[in-house]
């Protein structure tokens, strides 16, 4: 199953098109195994203000991720991109999800407006999941894993948690996953920071035990345009957890977004032949 090829509809393809208008079109990323129900409270509360979202529907580990899965990501992305016809946007991610956003924008900076991120792994200091193919795969482990993500995991249903369990107990799902942490767990993410060129928003877990923010509050300094925010009482993913503080963050940030857009194409009309 691709889960990009799903969205490429024509009613998705309309709701794509770039628009006259200030507010940029935000792109948001699912994670390794946890498919769009994860941003369902930011995507209302983007739409209601009128941006234009668009959404990858499954978890990475659906795609064929083959053996260079962040490669694989970035080829996929710029794909929809040019399906889609979405010229620029920004890209919100989570987990790998926020790595590949990372990722694509240094080697596609034209098509990436700013990034919103949470849980990106690529630190030394970060704790491994035990996600294996020698291990069964349990719900008490499924369960397990949950505690081990969320603060407090009473934010998750019990689908959530069953839908989960079915997609590490799918061999070829689990061969992807696995693939896909030690690929994350090799990436030079330190590396490329500074030569991200877009502003980049950090909303991390206080509490995240899987990517610890003590790593981004040493490597926020390493990128150019770049703010950290911290949710107290917030695991890995806080778009979940905390949807209320995530969405106040990042609203705040899309709104910076429109107001330097707008103040660039009014000195673009006050000054006749300027590229700033």
């Amino acid at each position: 199953m691709d889960p990009f090829a799903q969205e490429m509809s024509e009613r998705g393809r309309e709701r794509a098109r770039d628009q006259a208008g200030p507010r940029p079109s935000v792109l948001l990323l699912p994670g390794l195994f946890a498919g769009a129900w994860i941003w369902e409270r930011t995507r209302r509360c983007l739409s209601s203000r009128g941006y234009r979202v668009l959404m990858v529907a499954d978890p990475f580990a659906l795609l064929d991720l083959g053996i260079t899965p962040i490669s694989t990501v970035r080829s996929y992305l710029n794909k929809y991109f040019d399906e889609l016809k979405i010229s620029k946007a920004v890209l919100c991610g989570n987990s790998f999800g926020a790595l590949a956003a990372l990722d694509f924008a240094v080697h596609f900076p034209h098509r990436v407006d700013a990034l919103v991120i949470s849980g990106a792994p690529g630190f030394p200091g970060e704790a491994r999941l035990d996600v294996t193919t020698t291990r069964t795969i349990t719900l008490e482990y499924a369960h397990a894993v949950a505690d081990y993500l969320f603060y407090d995991r009473s934010c998750l249903t019990n689908d959530v948690i069953e839908t989960t369990y079915a997609l590490l107990s799918n061999r070829t799902a689990l061969i992807n996953i696995a693939r896909a942490l030690k690929a994350a767990r090799d990436y030079d993410v330190g590396g490329i920071l500074p030569h991200i060129d877009c502003p980049v928003s950090m909303i991390w877990g206080a509490n995240d035990r899987v990517t610890p923010v003590s790593e981004w509050e040493h490597a926020i300094w390493l990128v150019k345009h770049g703010t950290l925010r911290k949710v107290a009482q917030c695991g890995h993913c806080p778009m979940v957890e905390q949807p209320h503080e995530f969405n106040t963050v990042l609203l705040e940030f899309l709104s910076r977004l429109v107001e330097d857009r707008m103040a660039r194409e009014a000195h673009k009309r006050i000054t006749p032949g300027s590229n700033y």
